[in-house]
């Protein structure tokens, strides 16, 4: 047995040392050529295992025995999800065994076949080695004995190495390609915003699509006419289908502007929706096809890209996710073409306007009207507030119960349509929304009555100063996400608190935005709960690209970094001023990441900065009350207590810290939102009139004796939550 495996490693180095120049895959064939010559068997099949599809295909095939190209349910399929190797002298009666391949060993009168998982040193699956029917130099059929079994095993560890290098090879072809390919679209689109302005000019360019991104003979674009319901043809390369229109919903395009769904075909001929009428009439073949949705940042699909017969093989996902980037960049470029076409058809696109501060403003591109919500978004409580009762500057979110804060919230979701937009039902956001109101502590000030508050802000921000304009969906949901968890389960206490006294907190986040870190953990381990799950719904895309945001701005809400923020967005309003341009650019995803961070701190800040000064009481009675409690811990604990939370039994020194903070961090920070955003002026005005009104009252009650918390709370602030 000895010399027989090293007569079998002898053979391999001999079949690696012949191919070494060779690529993986010709080592490979090699190999599997010299073990069918060996073993003198009816048919040997090499399978691949495709990770990220999770199936076998037919990689290298040897002799006349008919093997599955793409094996379900088969023998291959269950050895390669157990591992273990399986040896079967009569397959006629293995249900496992493909039909085929059982009709292709029909004339032998053993039926016998070995199946052994290809292993790399992790024990991940490479692939599946099938051998059938061993022949003697009679030729007859004989049975597989224990040696032929331990020769195959020990091929299949020279296959693992060679399987390895192709895959290596494969993953540097497809990351060169990739990053040609990204190159491509960069240059591409340089051209494109010179011209995006020009509707003529980009249809003359959009075909150009196939000059180094993607190698296809044809592509067309096909834009969405809402007034007639259906697909006009504004590009074409190589066609003369210029002005061609057809139904929504009609052939494979039209399908994929109806459902907004990815189609591949890999045989044109074999897809009932493709209409051959067309080859037939022009003489062209078509082998495969690939179509596309083009969305706008509303998630709205305006047009529908369709590219046919890829050079040298079938439309793979590295080009899907090539056309996907390509479809992001230039879907501005399109949405002008859209509009165009629209209007000429006497669909009016409304353009950004930004509302004054004082307007009650209806939400042009959002469902701002219950009728027009597709069925099943709407809020149904019995106790729901109307959107233009929340949708005001003079909100105050001590006049509802929980219950209620927790329709109003789940109203502004549905308001801005996100259930639709990302498939989960309301009841499973109110079901969320409830496990967050759980989850926050009664706390003074940090509380669920403080994250509606943020929420409601944020909801302003974006609808009425008109944010949303420079966001996705995906980032409206973000940051009114974001509003509501920001501190849920905060303890009452700040950052320095949880480090200094070394709490399983600080240390399990390392110091580093404690409570921050904690809000988003908590945020997130409640949507893993199958009742409140809110993200089940969600492409792996869109749900890496919103976690992303929501802990970006969560950590963002750490007073530690507002000099931070301040210096951003400084820079980008001089810019801006300096270039007489829009400081946002929905096109830029940086862009949309810092004003999405900059609403919710704004917001996470605007107690101070209420229209109504009863209110801005209330909350910073609350805030400084949270403040003493901290302080008390820290003299209890015999830590350094904080000073500006100390001392706090007046109105005197309570107004002296809000003049503090309005004055000197906050009227500098609303000063440069209000220059990015015009309608949100009145915060800035609000900080100066607010900051004045507490210098009075620091004037009022200087020489006045020191009232206890308790009557300070007492006379001005609302009832302990």
């Amino acid at each position: 047995e000895r010399v027989r495996e090293a007569s079998t490693i002898t053979d391999l180095h001999h079949a690696l040392r012949s191919s070494e120049r060779k690529s993986g895959e010709q080592q490979a064939d090699k190999i599997i050529e010299k073990m069918f010559l060996k073993m003198q068997c009816q048919g040997i099949c090499l399978f691949s295992f495709d990770a990220g599809a999770s199936k076998l295909e037919k990689c290298i095939e040897k002799g006349d025995a008919i093997f599955p190209t793409q094996p379900k349910s088969t023998i291959e399929c269950y050895v390669a999800e157990t591992q273990a190797a399986i040896c079967a002298n009569n397959i006629e009666t293995d249900k496992r065994i493909s039909q085929e391949l059982k009709k292709s060993c029909a004339d032998h009168e053993q039926r016998t076949i070995i199946c052994v998982p290809i292993l790399d040193n992790c024990r991940d699956l490479l692939g599946v080695l099938t051998c059938v029917n061993r022949i003697n130099s009679h030729g007859n059929t004989i049975l597989f004995s224990e040696k032929d079994v331990a020769y195959v095993l020990t091929v299949t560890e020279g296959l693992s190495w060679t399987m390895k290098i192709n895959r290596l090879e494969d993953e540097k072809h497809r990351q060169k390609k990739k990053t040609e390919s990204i190159y491509a679209v960069m240059n591409y689109m340089k051209k494109i915003k010179r011209n995006q302005n020009d509707p003529s000019e980009v249809t003359k360019l959009l075909t150009e699509v196939s000059n180094g991104i993607i190698s296809v003979d044809r592509v067309t674009f096909f834009a969405v006419d809402e007034a007639q319901q259906e697909l006009v043809c504004i590009a074409s390369k190589k066609d003369s289908a210029e002005g061609l229109r057809f139904p929504i919903g009609e052939g494979i395009a039209g399908t994929v502007a109806q459902d907004g769904r990815t189609v591949n075909v890999k045989d044109a001929y074999a897809c009932a929706q493709f209409n051959r009428e067309v080859d037939r009439q022009t003489g062209y073949l078509t082998r495969n096809i690939l179509t596309m949705p083009i969305r706008d940042h509303h998630n709205n699909i305006i047009a529908v890209i369709q590219l046919l017969n890829k050079e040298g093989g079938d439309f793979d996902e590295l080009d899907e996710e090539i056309i996907r980037l390509f479809n992001e960049e230039v879907a501005p470029a399109i949405k002008v073409v859209v509009m165009e076409l629209n209007e000429r058809n006497g669909v009016v696109f409304r353009k950004k306007s930004l509302p004054s501060a004082t307007s009650k403003f209806k939400l042009p591109r959002r469902c701002s009207d219950r009728a027009k919500r597709p069925k099943g978004t709407n809020s149904t409580h019995k106790d729901a507030v109307s959107i233009e009762e929340i949708q005001s500057w003079d909100f105050d979110v001590f006049q509802y119960s929980k219950s209620t804060l927790v329709s109003i919230v789940e109203e502004m979701f549905v308001h801005y349509d996100l259930p639709s937009s990302f498939g989960f039902e309301t009841i499973t956001l109110n079901k969320y929304i409830n496990a967050v109101m759980s989850a926050y502590k009664g706390n003074p000030f940090h509380n669920f009555h403080h994250a509606v508050s943020v929420v409601q802000t944020t909801f302003m921000m974006l609808s009425v100063c008109g944010a949303d304009e420079y966001l996705e969906d995906r980032d409206v949901f973000a940051v009114l996400f974001a509003a509501l968890v920001h501190d849920v389960d905060h303890p009452g206490n700040n950052n320095d608190f949880e480090v200094k006294s070394q709490s399983h907190l600080a240390l399990q986040y390392n110091d580093v935005s404690v409570l921050e870190n904690h809000a988003s953990a908590t945020a997130f381990n409640i949507a893993k709960k199958p009742e409140s799950n809110i993200f089940k719904n969600f492409t792996d895309e869109d749900y890496r690209y919103t976690r992303k945001i929501i802990v970006n701005i969560i950590l963002d809400t750490d007073m530690e970094k507002h000099t931070q923020m301040l210096a951003h967005i400084e820079n980008l309003s001089d810019g801006a001023a300096a270039e007489e341009i829009n400081a946002f650019d929905i096109t830029d995803h940086a862009s949309r990441q810092l004003l999405a961070c900059m609403i919710v701190h704004t917001s996470d800040l605007s107690n101070p900065v209420h229209n109504n000064f009863d209110l801005v009481r209330k909350w910073s009675f609350r805030v400084c009350e949270e403040f003493s409690l901290q302080a008390q811990k820290e003299k209890d604990m015999g830590m350094a207590v904080t000073s500006f939370m100390d001392g706090l039994k007046s109105e005197y020194a309570i107004a002296q810290l809000q003049n503090n903070f309005l004055s000197y961090v906050l009227l500098p920070y609303m000063k440069t939102v209000a220059e990015l955003l015009p309608n949100a002026t009145h915060l800035e005005a609000n900080c100066a009139r607010n900051a004045k009104q507490w210098r009075e009252i620091m004037a009022a009650n200087k020489d006045a004796s020191c009232a206890s918390p308790e009557s300070v709370t007492a006379s001005s602030g609302p009832p302990k939550t």
